[in-house]
């Protein structure tokens, strides 16, 4: 591809030369310029640069853009004018496949240049610049962008290039015609050319005092997450501090830093000064990204929103909020947030930060990091964080799959229980053949082998099943006997189990059946953290010699604010008291 613009390149400067070379029968005159082009295909359009000169633009039907200027300059201007469109290339990506050709410096002398920029967040586009040295200090000046889509469109967009540029003619006619002024926001190598036409300088002493330009430096005492970091540009080679949630496994270089722990991905760069673009459109640039990488996952993502950008300061500084929700392999939507922040330091040094929040992975700590990166941008990001019922009681993300329930083919059915939130009502036979309507909690973890009946939600885990007793000994006996060696083996375990008490046995309340529970005040989980854990034992007299037992495990850790609910049902279907296992928040 690379040799073929350049070919193409060496091409137009042939083409510069003569007249008429590939002409159409259409032709455009004014804004001080002339050229034939094909109105089948592109459509032309004015903007205005300044007092003096307009630039005419061109747009392709595949989306290809060219502009056009005709001014007053002097011929060495084309090599200023690309170092300029390099510069603004390479803070969008890597800039590479650099031709150039250049005799402007010459009467009707051309210059011609072409590099190739690849970014990991839109297609890959190539910049191509053009100049014609008319001679008496005029000059014509032509900036296009070529995305790379299909090889053969993109190769006839390059050869009806060719022919507009070959075309071009200085015209005494300065007004615009008939055409219309463009609506599209200008693309970055346009700004290139209408800056330069503005002497390519802005004065920074305005933002003096600016309350925008960046936030005053903040008392990092009690920061946990957040630090300054001093990055350098790498054009002007200006110092910038600015602030990040830093930690070990981030990467941070004197142009960039990059984090990502507790579900906020934080990435923050410079971008230069405003010479050849300016904050307004860098902060659409960069959600135009964040926007097309939602459009490229239509199975991954729904329900996006994009916000209104915002206005801190005119000319200064900008931010825009995106969401959307994101779908899992079982399709349960957790919502994911976007913030693009574009800001200028005292110096004129234009940053971006991006800000994304992953709803699936966000804890406890998620909360923290965005308060300290809000203090440092005057932002308030506690929206996007964590609410407490998202959080199990160890601080984790709760895994809100858990909670559906999926009928598997070989197992017994499990139907919805009418008035209750979890509860499901299922069958499962004695060793007499006797059918039982039984209870459980319908989640992820849920299932009914016939002899067996499980589930695990909310840290809450039971299991359920059918036996026979032979003896004399009492339901009372059973289940104090039962409940003694889970204490038992709580107590030989005393390095993850400490602080162990047992229950005294209680009756349903109805009677007809006893409970009784094992504790350990510290439980310790496999990541060093202790929560209290439980064992309750329940048994149930049935028809004969057979009898219901029932295991609850009620491990803290995992409590959450979906837990209650889940006991309480419990209690209602089973005629029991599990309020000294509550969830206390």
């Amino acid at each position: 591809m690379g040799k073929k613009i350049a070919a193409l390149l060496i091409g137009i400067l042939f083409c510069l030369t003569l007249a008429g070379c590939g002409s159409k029968d259409s032709r455009f005159e004014g804004a001080g310029m002339s050229f034939k082009y094909d109105p089948s295909e592109w459509s032309v359009f004015y903007r205005e640069a300044n007092e003096d000169n307009c630039v005419i633009e061109l747009y392709a039907n595949n989306g290809a853009g060219l502009s056009i200027v005709s001014c007053q300059r002097e011929p060495e201007s084309a090599e200023e004018i690309y170092q300029g469109m390099i510069s603004v290339d390479q803070m969008l990506g890597q800039v590479s496949g650099m031709a150039a050709q250049n005799n402007m410096s010459e009467k009707d002398g051309a210059a011609s240049y072409a590099h190739r920029t690849k970014t990991n967040f839109s297609n890959d586009y190539w910049t191509l610049f053009f100049g014609k040295n008319l001679g008496d200090g005029q000059v014509m000046l032509a900036a296009a962008t070529i995305y790379i889509t299909e090889e053969e469109e993109a190769d006839q967009c390059k050869k009806e290039m060719e022919e507009i540029i070959a075309s071009l003619k200085f015209s005494e006619k300065t007004d615009t015609g008939e055409i219309t002024k463009a609506l599209v926001d200008p693309d970055v190598q346009t700004n290139v050319l209408v800056n330069y036409l503005n002497e390519g300088q802005k004065v920074y002493s305005y933002m003096e005092g600016s309350e925008a330009a960046v936030v005053e430096p903040v008392s990092l005492e009690g920061f946990e997450y957040v630090e300054m970091v001093t990055m350098t540009d790498g054009v002007s080679k200006q110092e910038v501090d600015v602030y990040a949630p830093v930690s070990i496994d981030s990467y941070s270089s004197d142009s960039g830093v990059y984090y990502y722990e507790h579900g906020v991905d934080f990435s923050i760069f410079l971008i230069g000064d405003w010479t050849y673009t300016d904050p307004e459109e860098q902060l659409s640039f960069w959600m135009q990204g964040e926007v097309s990488e939602v459009n490229d996952h239509p199975s991954l993502y729904q329900n996006m929103v994009v916000d209104d950008s915002v206005t801190v300061e005119e000319g200064l500084c900008y931010y825009q909020h995106m969401s959307v929700e994101e779908l899992d392999t079982r399709e349960i939507a957790t919502t994911n947030h976007s913030l693009v922040y574009v800001g200028t330091a005292p110096n004129g040094i234009g940053y971006v930060f991006i800000l994304r929040v992953s709803g699936n992975w966000t804890d406890s700590e998620t909360n923290q990091v965005l308060e300290e990166i809000g203090k440092c941008y005057n932002l308030d990001l506690l929206d996007y964080g964590t609410s407490e019922e998202d959080l199990t009681n160890a601080g984790s993300r709760v895994d809100l799959a858990q909670d559906n329930y999926i009928q598997k083919s070989d197992e017994v059915e499990i139907r919805p229980l009418e008035g209750y939130t979890y509860m499901g009502v299922t069958e499962m036979s004695d060793n007499d053949g006797n059918i039982y309507e039984l209870w459980i909690p319908m989640g992820q973890r849920t299932s009914n082998r016939g002899k067996w009946l499980s589930a695990n939600m909310h840290g809450v885990q039971i299991s359920i099943y059918i036996s026979s007793t032979y003896g004399y000994e009492s339901l009372v006996e059973s289940v104090q006997r039962t409940i003694q060696r889970k204490y038992d083996n709580m107590a030989e375990n005393s390095r993850d189990y400490k602080d162990l008490s047992i229950g005294e046995p209680q009756m349903t309340t109805e009677g007809e059946g006893v409970y009784c529970s094992a504790s350990a005040g510290e439980h310790i989980a496999y990541d060093g953290k202790s929560f209290p854990y439980h064992e309750i034992y329940y048994e149930l007299k049935l028809q004969g010699k057979n009898i219901l037992t029932m295991t609850i495990y009620l491990d803290e850790y995992d409590y959450d604010a979906y837990t209650n609910v889940v006991l309480e049902e419990l209690e209602q279907v089973y005629r029991m008291d599990l309020s000294d296992f509550y969830y206390n928040d």
